[in-house]
């Protein structure tokens, strides 16, 4: 846009979580609001059906002395503590405008008659439109009778436009001179240029008989000879390359029978350089031989009956129709440089040319190939110009690097071309011979797709693709070269290899091998830069022979079929101790980040530093730092990393269990993904439990955070409890706190009497926040927290675990609804059914619940030890939907759970002697295929702390920590 405009944006804001309010807008460039920019309006009042979208317009108005140029700007919308961030480039063009020039700037004119200027008129800045032209006072007032033609000028391009102006006197304009000004107008644009007019009453000529007048400005003195017709200005053609900026001066003279005509005219300016004297007749223009050009006079001469004599008679008369050409404005193409020009196929070239304004010329210059002496082939073109656009100022040079390109099926061979510059109407050509080469190496087909299939070993997926190798001179490879496949940047890529892996090449001929590219499964240690993924990738294969490397640009196009693993990461510390599963959580791009535990030392009990790693969807490692200050007791258990959580802004909050001064404490800090801590809060009202159950960290639409953890006290007999905070997203300070406590009841004494204690309670078996605030939890208790399933029995009384999920209220936790759930086992047996993760379907209608259980609940009956529980609760009120049993005649278990984004399908972390990731219906709760399982005789270790995260708009990124009894551990990208 240009300076002092505005420009109208459409803004989309979609609803999340059921928003509705007010959004404040604000555009920021390098942290602050330019001073030149203003924003109508500053804020905007939403109403967004829920799930739905809204158009809203916002107004950008610029400043007149906004500074030009493209600026890189931050347009904010803040609501409430929470601000979305979207990037605007705005780029400030001084406003349209143009540029008038005469020559000549001085006219004389008889009263009577007229003359002529020639106007030249240079848009600026894209100006295009009509210019009203007028004569207007400079120092000195228009005097009557002095007017002006043409009117107005078009101008449709970025070309200088020429015209010629007319200005005529009558017969009783007053004498003098005169500095006026011509007057270009469009719009609110207007600009001027400087014109002196010299009006002189009317001497000889005209009505014949004197021996000097004037036409079109220019004063014509004859010697030998007497106007009889004239002197007058005419129109006329120039010749290409020139203009007549005075027109032709035509006049009839009375000489004497064979005589001789001197005749000089007078130019109301110096006559420029290059200019030519020519006669016009019979529609075609002739030189005038011994012309004298010099300061703004020419003089020549012309004899009656000679070949100047327009009536070609030798009859005492001579007519003359004769016109000063100046050249016209133009510019001069240089020859290439290099002449030939080599490009490769499938590659570019370069080659420098120059452009030289002459006579004033100004404007763009386009560059183009033509036919030559051959035709320009398909395929081969001009990519683009340095600088670009090309433009040309007057009496200035530019020189321009030019970019050839080649298609890779262009045939190889020499076309002799042709290099055409054209600015305006002037066109100038030079020749070119372009010389197309087969690349030194060659591979194809440069598309590789390979088709991926389950190999069946841990499920990684596996295929294979055969391509051609050509190697050819001048590669500058010879002997033995080795073969690598390595990423765009040349970083390395896990799960390619390449057979064979180094070839011998004669470098006097051709070589040609066939290769076969072998894609698994990624699995590697941290030093692997990334993993091949599903779709396009471009690659690069690397011949290196000693100090010698050559590489050529592939992509590998990747079709898999699930069920498999897209790669593995192992994820070890300094001395190769198992980092053991751990806590992740991704953002909607598909970045997944997780917490690691590394040690300090390769001795017996040496303290683990919490680190968080951050990945890729291609495994990339995107950050890696330590939790600084942070230290974790080698005797420690591997639960201390308990959770982690990303809020909007890609913030990541970590939940780490350690002790301080004997004491077990939480510590829940806030980091952005380059390790700066925002704020750190410890938890330590009593001992924080340890055990296998994890602790729970989630982040609200709203910014809030959210967390859930289990406290006791033994040495004062207060067995564990669970405990929900909720925390401020930017500061941590607490809001509210709830804690969750289930009791049973003595059976009366004696004397009829009963006593209510306190029962072991966990609220940290799942936590997830809803698109409308609403926050869920789940536990196990061993006592009775919302339902009476529980009579009397005595603190020592075995008793069966229950289950529980509750809805808590966001502002103050209060309990919308909570339900508890036990199983059936024939008396004495005691079991357990107890939670592991919840989630939210996507429309936050319904909640789901994955654990374990070893009883019944009918109609199913457990099958084994134990098997995996599924249980679905409408969010809104709390009621079970349905259930089901997942298992086997061992111990089973559900440990994690994710959504597809249209929730049709629940994957589920199944854990049993036949670990898998399941699809199961979320209407029917049916199973559908695996979609990734483990050899049969794994063990999948940690699913209490390891939920599975999906994420991306089409449900895309499917990741799950693991660590199984042998193989691979760390965490996996599955194909959905």
């Amino acid at each position: 846009m240009a300076q002092g405009g505005s420009v109208t944006l459409t803004l989309t804001f979609t609803s999340q979580n059921g928003f509705q309010g007010t959004v404040s807008l604000s555009v920021t460039k390098d942290g602050q609001e330019p001073s030149w920019l203003t924003l109508s309006p500053a804020s905007k009042s939403l109403n967004v059906p829920k799930g739905g979208q809204a158009q809203e317009t916002l107004q950008l108005q610029v400043a007149g002395n906004a500074p030009t140029g493209p600026h890189a700007l931050k347009l904010r919308a803040t609501y409430g503590d929470k601000t979305a961030e979207r990037d605007l480039t705005l780029t400030v063009n001084p406003p349209p405008s143009f540029a008038l020039s005469l020559n000549p700037t001085s006219l004389s004119v008889q009263q009577g008659d007229s003359a002529q200027t020639a106007l030249t008129l240079t848009p600026q800045n894209g100006f295009t439109g009509t210019v009203s032209l007028s004569l207007v006072a400079g120092q000195d007032g228009v005097p009557q009778g002095l007017s002006l033609s043409p009117q107005s000028v078009q101008v449709t391009g970025s070309s200088p436009v020429n015209q010629t102006l007319t200005l005529s006197a009558s017969a009783s304009t007053p004498t003098g001179t005169y500095r006026l000004k011509v007057r270009g107008t469009s719009g609110s644009l207007t600009q001027e240029a400087a014109l002196t007019v010299t009006v002189s009453a009317p001497s000889g000529g005209g009505g014949g008989g004197g021996s000097s007048g004037s036409a079109g400005g220019v004063q014509v003195n004859l010697q030998g000879g007497t106007f009889t017709q004239g002197p007058t200005a005419q129109n006329v053609p120039p010749p290409q390359g020139f203009q007549a900026p005075y027109g032709a001066i035509a006049f009839t003279a009375q000489v004497p029978q064979g005589g001789t005509l001197t005749v000089t005219l007078t130019f109301p300016s110096p006559i420029p350089q290059g200019a030519v004297l020519k006669k016009y007749q019979g529609n075609a223009w002739q030189d005038v031989p011994g012309a004298q050009l010099s300061g703004n006079t020419a003089t020549y001469q012309v004899q009656d009956g000679g070949p100047l004599d327009g009536d070609g008679q030798q009859n005492g008369q001579v007519v003359d129709p004769v016109a000063l050409l100046t050249p016209a404005p133009s510019y001069t193409l240089s020859d290439p440089s290099p002449n030939p020009v080599s490009v490769t196929q499938g590659s570019t070239a370069t080659f420098q040319v120059t452009l030289t304004s002459q006579n004033g010329f100004q404007g763009e210059v386009p560059l183009s190939l033509a036919d030559g002496q051959d035709p320009v082939p398909q395929g081969l073109s001009i990519a683009s110009t340095d600088p670009s656009p090309i433009s040309l100022f007057p009496n200035a040079s530019v020189q321009v690097t030019v970019t050839l390109s080649a298609d890779a099926q262009l045939a190889p061979g020499t076309y002799r071309l042709t290099l055409r510059a054209q600015g305006g109407s002037v066109v100038q050509e030079k020749p070119l011979t372009v010389q197309v080469v087969q690349p030194p190496v060659e591979v194809h087909p440069s598309l590789l797709e390979v088709q991926m299939s389950n190999s069946g070993h841990y499920g990684f997926l596996s295929g294979s693709v055969t391509f051609r190798l050509f190697v050819r001179p001048p590669s500058n490879l010879s002997n033995y070269v080795l073969l690598e496949v390595r990423g765009p940047n040349g970083e390395s890529v896990g799960g390619l290899s390449l057979n064979p892996g180094s070839v011998y090449v004669d470098p006097q001929r051709e070589n040609t091998y066939t290769i076969t590219l072998s894609v698994t499964s990624g699995g590697a240690q941290e030093n692997v830069a990334k993993f091949w993924v599903p779709g396009d990738n471009p690659l690069r294969l690397r011949l290196k022979a000693g100090q010698t490397v050559e590489e050529v640009p592939i992509t590998l196009r990747v079709v898999a079929s699930p069920p498999g693993l897209v790669w593995s990461g192992r994820y070890m510390s300094d001395w190769g101790v198992k980092a053991s599963p751990f806590p992740i959580a991704a953002d909607s791009q598909g970045n997944v980040f997780g917490m690691l535990l590394h040690l300090t030392a390769n001795t017996t009990y040496a303290p683990y530093i919490p680190y968080i790693l951050g990945l890729a969807p291609d495994g990339r490692v995107l950050t890696k730092f330590p939790l600084e200050g942070i230290t974790i007791p080698g005797n420690y258990p591997v639960e201390a990393r308990k959770a982690v959580a990303l809020d909007s802004q890609g913030n990541i909050y970590a939940l780490v269990a350690t002790t301080v001064s004997g004491r077990n404490v939480l510590i829940l800090r806030k980091v952005s993904q380059s390790g700066a801590t925002f704020w750190e809060v410890q938890i330590d009202p009593a001992d924080v439990e340890w055990n296998h159950h994890s602790s729970r960290v989630a982040v609200g639409p709203e910014g809030r955070v959210y967390l859930s953890y289990g406290l006791s006290n033994y040495p004062q007999n207060v067995p564990p409890y669970g405990v929900v905070e909720a925390r401020e997203g930017a500061t941590g300070a607490l809001i509210w706190r709830r804690e969750f406590i289930a009791t049973r009841t003595t059976p009366p004494d004696p004397q009829g009497n009963t006593t209510t204690y306190r029962v072991e309670t966990h609220a940290m078996n799942g936590l997830v926040v809803g698109p409308d605030g609403s926050v869920y939890v789940a536990g196990e208790a061993f006592g009775n927290l919302f339902e009476s399933l529980y009579g009397a029995s005595n603190p020592n009384d075995s008793v069966s675990g229950s289950g529980w999920v509750a809805k808590l209220d966001p502002a103050d936790g209060s309990i919308v609804w909570g339900r508890q759930f036990i199983g059936q086992l024939p008396p004495p047996y005691t079991g357990s059914a107890y939670p592991v993760d919840i989630a939210l379907t996507p429309d936050g209608s319904r909640l789901y619940m994955v654990g374990g259980t070893s009883m019944n609940f009918p109609p199913y009956t457990n099958q084994g030890f134990q098997d995996g529980l599924l249980m679905v609760f409408d969010a809104q009120s709390g009621t079970l939907l349905n259930y089901k049993l997942y298992g086997g005649p061992s111990s089973d278990g559900l440990g994690g759970l994710g959504f597809t984004p249209d929730g049709r399908y629940v994957y589920l972390v199944y854990t049993s002697r036949f670990p898998a990731v399941l699809k199961v219906s979320t209407d029917t709760l049916d199973l559908q295929n695996p979609v990734w399982t483990y050899p049969a005789g794994e063990a999948l270790w940690g699913v209490w702390r390891n939920p599975l995260v999906v994420s991306g708009a089409g449900g895309e990124f499917v990741y799950v920590p693991f660590s199984l009894a042998s193989g691979p551990d760390g965490l996996q990208r599955i194909l959905p």
